[in-house]
């Protein structure tokens, strides 16, 4: 059994009694790289509830800039943050995979000597909730970098940060699979529904 010890910190209660409270900016280094004329040959990122995924350059949906040089370079297991309107954002951060650009309205930082999946799982945490709401400025609900630099969290050993991020690796990725079955049979459901509403009222069912 666990033991469990007061964080000091009123938004988060107890943790573990091995655990240590750090502040980000001990782990989070600050990118602000512009692909410049590199952009052409890049990939575009885009963060979404499923992640940071790939967009098509060469075929936008939305709108696009005439050119992307003003966007910031992206390296694999860079963590990604959109810290304005997150109130209304329904996902403001994400663990990128591959290597590509992003729009520079969003804050991208390094993870030093610390698990990027547990982090990222630990903010998507956080954001499911909202509950960085103490460090919203402004109308637009904005968290500055310095606030979120200076934000307190909880950190497991980095060992058992790399078991907790395997552990969900794992979960979700069942969990995502079995979504996806669902979401395929009530497709399947929906085409019977109109099929019958179809037969029923072109007389081709015998009532």
């Amino acid at each position: 059994m666990k033991n469990f010890k007061n964080s000091g910190i009123e938004w988060l209660g107890e943790i573990p009694e091995h655990w240590e409270v750090v502040k980000c900016k001990n782990f989070f280094i600050l990118q602000n790289k512009i692909i410049g004329d590199l952009w052409s040959k890049t990939r575009l990122l885009s963060l979404t509830l499923n992640g940071i995924v790939e967009r098509n350059i060469n075929n936008p949906e939305g709108k696009f800039p005439s050119d992307f040089s003003t966007y910031q370079v992206v390296d694999k297991n860079d963590l990604i943050f959109c810290l304005f309107d997150v109130e209304e954002t329904p996902r403001t951060v994400g663990l990128s995979k591959i290597n590509g650009m992003i729009t520079n309205a969003y804050t991208i930082f390094k993870i030093k000597e610390q698990e990027e999946r547990f982090l990222t799982y630990f903010f998507i945490n956080l954001d499911n909730g909202k509950k960085l709401k103490f460090l919203y400025r402004g109308l637009r609900k904005t968290i500055s970098k310095e606030d979120l630099l200076n934000l307190k969290i909880p950190l497991p050993p980095l060992k058992e940060q790399e078991q907790i991020a395997n552990f969900l690796d794992e979960k979700c990725e069942k969990i995502d699979s079995l979504v996806t079955k669902i979401k395929k049979q009530i497709e399947l459901i929906k085409e019977y529904k109109t099929t019958l509403i179809n037969e029923a009222v072109c007389g081709r069912m015998n009532l």
